[in-house]
């Protein structure tokens, strides 16, 4: 598998450094699954070849032959006829979103599943499930029936806000180029209601926003994300609000008479328009027979 060589650089260490303060928010939710194999059931061979691969997904921006070459393999029907080695980075950890949607598992328009096997030496069978993660953090408060002045916030009008615990918690996230604002309320010193809004000169008006729950679906960017996990972070400020969706499925389909071992690799996805998120790898892998 051919991946690229690279120079331990300033701009290196502190992208590293900005990938782990990323990653150490969704670590709160999901510390008990990272990099999680079941050494009982699955051979060595399947696991080190599962981690060579998956390592190099997320650590190596891959290559084209086309016209000069370069590393955007994936951004027309040429560099895609063309590719040298894959890679879905654009930095150390950063995954880049153009990247992983042109993996297919089976059609000619973007590296099907067949290429990617000849392409990276694989031996065993793959199937990689990419969820984007954001975080919402709320780390802003006032008491309730007293807002601040800016931003300039109508308070909920709903039974369920008026038996909200009296501190509330706001923040505002931006995705696809769209700001959304956020109000975070506890019942009993859970926190576990929040209020979603399109932000605009007037949009920290709430007084007649849906009530979203965890499980709950909540819209943003024509994009239906569930809403996962609300955190009280208290230590590190405010409230972490974990959204889900997954966005891409890659691979061969289970087989289920096979042991089938999953390994969790963390990243931060690069889309236009957003600050940096994380993105969950889930790649399950087994024995090619």
């Amino acid at each position: 598998m051919k991946f690229e060589k690279g120079q331990v650089t300033i701009e290196f260490l502190l992208s590293t450094i900005f990938v782990i303060i990323v990653l150490s928010t969704l670590l709160y939710f999901e510390a008990e699954n990272v990099s999680r194999i079941d050494e009982s059931y699955n051979p060595a061979e399947v696991n080190m070849e599962s981690r060579r691969m998956s390592t190099g997904l997320i650590t190596s921006k891959g290559s084209h032959e086309f016209g000069s070459g370069g590393t955007k393999w994936e951004k027309n029907i040429s560099t895609l006829q063309s590719i040298d080695s894959v890679g879905l980075s654009s930095d150390y950890h950063v995954l880049e979103r153009e990247k992983v949607e042109n993996l297919t598992s089976y059609s000619a328009d973007g590296l099907n599943y067949s290429r990617f096997r000849e392409l990276t030496e694989l031996e065993n069978q793959y199937r990689i499930i990419f969820t984007y993660l954001p975080v919402v953090h709320t780390s802003n408060t006032f008491t309730k029936r007293s807002t601040p002045e800016n931003p300039n916030i109508t308070e909920p009008d709903n039974s369920d806000y008026v038996t909200a615990g009296n501190t509330v918690r706001y923040g505002d996230l931006v995705i696809g180029n769209k700001k959304y604002n956020f109000l975070v309320t506890s019942h009993g010193g859970d926190w576990d209601t929040v209020y979603k809004n399109r932000h605009s000169i007037d949009r920290w008006n709430f007084s007649d926003t849906p009530i979203t729950e965890e499980g709950d679906l909540v819209n943003l960017d024509s994009r239906d994300f569930t809403l996962r996990n609300i955190q009280d972070t208290s230590e590190k400020g405010g409230t972490s609000v974990l959204l889900a969706r997954q966005f891409n499925i890659f691979g061969a389909s289970f087989d289920t008479t096979a042991n089938i071992q999953k390994l969790n690799r963390y990243a931060v996805l690069n889309e236009t328009g957003t600050s940096l998120q994380p993105v969950r790898m889930e790649v399950f892998a087994w024995r090619q027979d």
